[in-house]
């Protein structure tokens, strides 16, 4: 990868990060009452934490509210473009868990 893709990385980065973990998306989420993109296993597990952030970021709402998630294929092919070997490793670390776990049933 050239300087300048790098470069580009960089500035993207805030935009292909989930904003609970910091890390590249995985399976991108997108709340649709607020657009906030996140991985849905940090969104959970946030949500079920008593003393999360998330009620303070807004993702999650009152009883009145119901979330609503969408799954962002758009995004989460855009991350693995951005980031060279993130598609191949993840692939990796689900055939590995599959392994491990074959009554899982992923």
């Amino acid at each position: 990868m050239t300087r300048s893709g790098r470069k580009i990385i960089k500035d993207m980065n805030d935009l292909i990060t989930c904003s609970l973990c910091s890390g590249y998306l995985v399976d991108a989420t997108t709340i649709t009452h607020c657009m906030h993109t996140c991985c849905p296993k940090c969104l959970k597990r946030t949500a079920a934490s008593s003393n999360s952030d998330a009620k303070k970021n807004n993702y999650t709402t009152t009883t009145s509210k119901k979330i609503k998630l969408r799954s962002d294929k758009t995004m989460q092919n855009l991350v693995y473009k951005m980031v060279p070997g993130l598609y191949q490793n993840e692939l990796n670390r689900r055939i590995n868990f599959a392994k491990l776990h074959p009554n899982w049933g992923i």
